[in-house]
């Protein structure tokens, strides 16, 4: 028989791997975006009005999402991928037991994510399917204060937490945000399992934008000038305007626009094959308004 201890384990884990998640930035083998030699999460003091403020504000969602015990613990630091400072509140019940971790934007006061350690068997009862899920998962975001999207959402089984994954990604003007969206994970039994966020403040839209040619010029000039022959170069289908947040790709080690916030750019794929093998294949970010080169990253 799994014990409840045993079934706990995996969601410790998963509050672990899912506060690294958020301090790791939204994609995987994106450019580091940090100032030099400054840390990945760095520590940050909490007022006593701020703590107050923390706590309250934790208080409401527990209560919200009826999750029990008592939010203590707040915690304040600064994640230097994301360029965002994240308040942190663990939830306890009268042994001192985590019942829950919830992790919102300091600035803002916004959920960032929200995990539930307190499983009970009543979770493993199978009456959800993935059909009946999405309904629940938007309700417990209507509890959290989060508006999910009209359009249907992704959902999947997540043999990790043993849970449905129920997921919505982000649009800005209807161009996709790269990284950004809401996730609620269901247990079959209807309970909440956790939640994430990621909305990624954004710059204006530019009121005019260039045409895909030039930002397909953009992006072979930069390969001239970093010695690819245009033989070895192709540009891999036509460039898509997405949301991204500029970083120093193409000029690296170079200065950064990584606090402007999320831009409208065509994202060029181009892939690298001198000799004719497939070596690299990279995306280039190019500014919708101006043509400007503002970030990459390596293509998978």
């Amino acid at each position: 028989m799994t014990t409840i201890m045993a079934r706990r384990l995996p969601f410790l884990a998963f509050a672990a791997a899912l506060t690294l998640t958020l301090a790791a930035g939204a994609s995987a083998g994106a450019p580091d975006v940090r100032r030099p030699g400054e840390p990945m999460i760095l520590p940050m003091e909490l007022g006593a009005t701020e703590r107050a403020h923390v706590l309250d504000r934790a208080r409401t969602l527990t209560g919200a999402l009826g999750i029990p015990g008592e939010a203590a613990e707040p915690h304040r630091a600064f994640e230097a991928l994301d360029r965002v400072v994240v308040d942190e509140v663990a939830v306890r019940d009268g042994d001192g037991r985590a019942t829950a971790v919830i992790r919102t934007d300091a600035s803002r006061g916004d959920l960032r994510s929200l995990v539930r350690l307190d499983w009970s068997h009543d979770a493993d009862r199978a009456l959800l399917d993935e059909l009946t899920v999405p309904g629940h998962a938007r309700r417990f975001a209507m509890l959290a204060g989060i508006t999910t999207p009209d359009a249907p959402p992704g959902v999947a089984w997540d043999d990790s937490m043993r849970a449905w994954r129920v997921s919505w990604s982000r649009t800005i003007d209807g161009f996709p945000v790269a990284g950004d969206g809401l996730t609620v994970w269901v247990y079959r039994g209807g309970q909440l399992a956790a939640l994430k966020r990621i909305e990624t403040p954004a710059a204006s839209a530019p009121l005019v934008r260039v045409g895909p040619e030039v930002a397909v010029e953009a992006a072979r000039g930069w390969a001239a000038r970093a010695g690819i022959p245009s033989q070895a170069l192709t540009v891999i289908g036509a460039p898509e305007l997405a949301w991204v947040r500029p970083n120093d790709f193409v000029t690296r080690g170079g200065a950064d626009d990584t606090d402007a916030g999320l831009r409208l750019v065509f994202r060029v794929e181009l892939e690298i094959r001198p000799g004719g093998v497939a070596l690299q294949r990279v995306i280039l970010f190019v500014d919708a308004g101006t043509g400007a080169l503002v970030g990459g990253a390596e293509s998978a």
